[in-house]
């Protein structure tokens, strides 16, 4: 792998992919860690991954997607029954 530059804005990329998946994340850095071959860069900047957001890697679920999920995120409370 690569190392990344030190500036990284982790938080605004945080916000940026608030509705990745973790494949998602995978894909960005094996993409950042490319480009920073091709382009003969010894580090992953905070641009490469930018654009990689802008141009490459989309996220794989849509806001739609996480909603109709969301639905069941309390269906555990539901199932839950004492035995006597």
């Amino acid at each position: 792998g690569r190392p990344c530059e030190k500036n990284i804005d982790f938080d605004k990329l945080a916000k940026l992919t608030e509705n990745y998946i973790s494949s998602d994340i995978e894909l960005i850095v094996t993409e950042a860690a490319r480009t920073a071959v091709i382009t003969n860069k010894d580090f992953i900047g905070q641009e490469m991954i930018l654009m990689i957001l802008k141009d490459k890697v989309k996220p794989s679920i849509t806001v739609d997607d996480i909603k109709y999920y969301e639905q069941f995120s309390n269906l555990e409370s539901c199932l839950l029954y004492t035995s006597d």
